[in-house]
């Protein structure tokens, strides 16, 4: 966790075919982040996502996480991640201005967010929020400074549709996330009865 974060190098992003540049002509890295809802990107490439990933809404599709949308695949080092629509797209539609004027249309927009970081995190800094982190089990070994990735067990697409009911009692699951840390006991104090203090 250089710089006090855990990183990985990205070589490559593409979105479908379509590889983009920005990675071609110098270093990439990503941000690994559980506190993020959203995926960072930088500011200068942040238009230029949005406009690729963007969709009109579908007839009657009241969730964006349903549209379709290209892949968006990030190769690192030794493992190649993608993203779907369904993990990358905010749920609710966002109203686009029309062609005509005062007219609006509903489009599909990804969870995108500007990252405005200079040397030594930056320029060409990611962040891998939720996005990411809800489609991959991530584990961090601390001894060999490595993030592992695994695909992580989800519900199909098309079960999405009726995430905005409410679920049956037995269908409830409470995930918890707890923060952890970890600092050394005070040494025992000894006394004349004795350590007041409890063996560590």
């Amino acid at each position: 966790p250089e710089l006090g974060y855990w990183q990985v190098q990205i070589r490559a992003i593409r979105i479908g075919s379509t590889e983009l540049p920005l990675c071609q002509r110098s270093t990439c890295r990503a941000v690994l982040d559980t506190g993020t809802s959203h995926l960072g990107a930088p500011r200068k490439q942040l238009s230029e996502l949005m406009q690729h990933l963007t969709v009109p809404t579908q007839p009657g599709a009241a969730d964006c996480r349903l549209s379709s949308g290209p892949v968006v695949t990030l190769e690192l080092q030794n493992i190649t991640l993608t993203l779907r629509p369904e993990d990358y797209m905010q749920q609710e539609p966002f109203m686009r201005r029309g062609s005509l004027a005062g007219t609006q249309r509903p489009v599909c927009r990804p969870a995108l967010m500007p990252v405005n970081y200079e040397a030594p995190l930056g320029p060409n800094l990611f962040i891998l929020g939720e996005p990411l982190l809800r489609r991959y089990y991530t584990v961090y070994d601390w001894d060999t400074q490595k993030v592992g990735f695994g695909l992580a067990q989800s519900a199909p697409a098309a079960n999405k549709a009726q995430a905005h009911a409410p679920p049956d009692e037995e269908e409830v699951v409470l995930l918890l996330q707890v923060s952890l840390t970890l600092a050394p006991m005070p040494s025992p104090i000894l006394g004349a009865g004795g350590p007041a203090g409890l063996p560590l």
